[in-house]
């Protein structure tokens, strides 16, 4: 009964907090619009399947989509496991690799890298 009445809870905190994020996504979106040579990255506190993520997603690409391997599980609080701290750069570089390290635990966070590659012009 706990572990319903936990996620139920813990998934209408997501969904409210996804809600709120979406105008941020949006202008964030909208600042870089245009822009050749962009690298964002950070704890977006949203999950890829979010507007945040996909709005982003249409002009930059995701360096753990990329060149990672696995769920990429950035975030690892009391159980739960979301991939919720991205990277991503401008169609113009190449993502040669990607890594969450969860060998490093004084976060409830995992560092996320990646090696960028810039393409070069023809």
């Amino acid at each position: 009964k706990d572990i319903k009445k936990n996620s139920k809870l813990l998934l209408g905190k997501l969904s409210e907090a996804s809600a709120l994020r979406a105008p941020q996504g949006d202008f964030v979106a909208d600042y870089i619009s245009g822009s050749k040579n962009v690298i964002l990255c950070g704890d977006f506190n949203d999950i890829i399947l979010s507007h945040t993520h996909h709005v982003l997603s249409k002009q930059l690409n995701d360096a753990f989509a990329q060149a990672g391997c696995g769920l990429g599980n950035s975030y690892n609080r009391s159980g739960f496991y979301f991939r919720i701290d991205h990277i991503m750069a401008s169609k113009n570089w190449n993502v040669e690799y990607c890594e969450v390290d969860n060998s490093i635990s004084v976060s409830d966070h995992y560092p996320v890298f990646c090696y960028l590659q810039k393409q070069q012009k023809d």
